[in-house]
């Protein structure tokens, strides 16, 4: 595409309209900068330097002429840019203005890009604030009904006459980093097992019992105080123990 320069410079918007269809009578494309802002500003007309007609830079000397002729500019008076519209209106400006901005844009890229990545690879992962814990199995649900765990053991009831206090924690479930795993009994002990991590999942296995029920692969959630396993028949819902005995 051509590169259009400027010709000549109106203070008012009524100034242009007919240089402009004298230059288009001749066959001389035109275009007009700052027009409207003018037609709503009057007084920021020398702020922004005046309505600049402007014309193919091929046609230049052919529209001054025409211009002149028509009373239009001085004769041989030539129009004075600022400093900045020189700057501006120079081929090898405006390439270099468009390397740098697609330079610009290639390194504000790179660095959106490697700041996603690095957030990836530095956020926390969700499994080590589940492991380690001793968590309390509040109850667990196996084909859509709710059960209350009770392990029998010697651990498992107060002694000596004592009360239970509700915020001790009896049943408990604890998936440690060593990939054992510790799971409250129904009416029987505590069941031993192993896990091991499947993507974002986590697999039950080996269990001493009660494997249909919590055997398997399952889902987590954690918030600050609660833990949810969950997997295609069974949901554990567990708190958070705070309390020590």
């Amino acid at each position: 595409m051509e590169q259009f320069v400027t010709v000549a410079i109106f203070t008012l918007p009524t100034e242009h309209p007919v240089a402009r269809a004298k230059l288009e009578s001749e066959g001389i494309p035109c275009r007009v900068i700052d027009q409207y802002t003018i037609e709503v500003y009057h007084f920021m007309s020398n702020g922004v330097g005046g309505i600049k007609l402007q014309v193919p830079k091929s046609s230049y000397e052919k529209a001054k002429a025409l211009l002149i002729e028509g009373g239009f500019l001085p004769v041989n008076d030539e129009v004075k840019f600022s400093w900045l519209e020189r700057i501006l209106q120079d081929s090898r400006t405006q390439k270099m203005a468009g390397r740098l901005l697609l330079g610009l844009l290639i390194f504000v890229c790179a660095i959106f890009i490697g700041f996603v990545t690095y957030s990836k690879l530095t956020r926390p992962d969700p499994l080590q604030a589940v492991l380690n814990h001793e968590w309390c199995v509040n109850h667990f649900t196996y084909q859509g009904k709710t059960f209350f765990p009770a392990t029998i053991n010697s651990n498992s009831e107060p002694q000596n006459g004592q009360v239970r206090i509700a915020e001790w924690c009896y049943e408990k479930l604890v998936i440690a980093e060593d990939g054992s795993l510790l799971l409250p009994g129904y009416y029987g002990p505590h069941i031993s097992g192993h896990w091991q991590r499947n993507a974002e999942h986590l697999e039950f296995s080996n269990l001493d019992t009660l494997n249909s029920i919590f055997g398997g692969r399952f889902a987590f959630e954690r918030d600050n105080t609660t833990l949810k396993l969950t997997s295609e028949n069974t949901e554990i819902v567990c708190y958070k123990h705070l309390y020590q005995y």
